[in-house]
């Protein structure tokens, strides 16, 4: 499964920022949508670029997966 070239097969956590640069939104929107789907985001330790490691705020995959079950599942206002 991938959401717009993140994919979430090969991992247990997303970074926030990763999210909201391949959905091309807002981060204080997305983080508000993402809480309204009962998704909390969590601090989570992650290799970077250059070699360091560095706590960064993001999404376990689970927690995705649920919202986008939900928001496939829910009929909309009736």
């Amino acid at each position: 499964m991938s959401v717009v070239g993140v994919s979430l097969n090969e991992r247990d956590f997303v970074p926030t920022a990763e999210l909201v640069e391949a959905l091309e939104v807002e981060a204080t929107a997305f983080g508000r949508q993402m809480g309204e789907l009962g998704c909390r985001p969590v601090r989570q330790y992650v290799p970077a670029e250059d070699g360091e490691v560095r706590r960064v705020r993001g999404y376990l995959v689970e927690q995705i997966r649920a919202a986008i079950d939900e928001i496939n599942t829910d009929p909309g206002p009736a």
